[in-house]
């Protein structure tokens, strides 16, 4: 699977959830607005920064 394509799956995931949990009113237009604009911001400091794999090796587990 190509990169965009699990971002993609990954952003409509979290749309539905944000429409299920009534984040914010309306929750379709708004949801769909706010996951969709952060998501990749979001995504991306998630793998490069927070998930990657010297921090996580390094911080959290002493050792790789």
């Amino acid at each position: 699977m190509r990169k965009p394509d699990v971002i993609e799956k990954i952003i409509n995931t979290g749309i539905k959830v944000c429409e299920l949990i009534g984040f914010a009113q309306p929750p379709v237009e708004v949801c769909t607005g706010i996951v969709t604009l952060m998501g990749d911001v979001i995504l991306t400091v998630l793998a490069d920064k927070i998930l990657a794999k010297d921090r996580i090796c390094n911080q959290m587990l002493g050792w790789c």
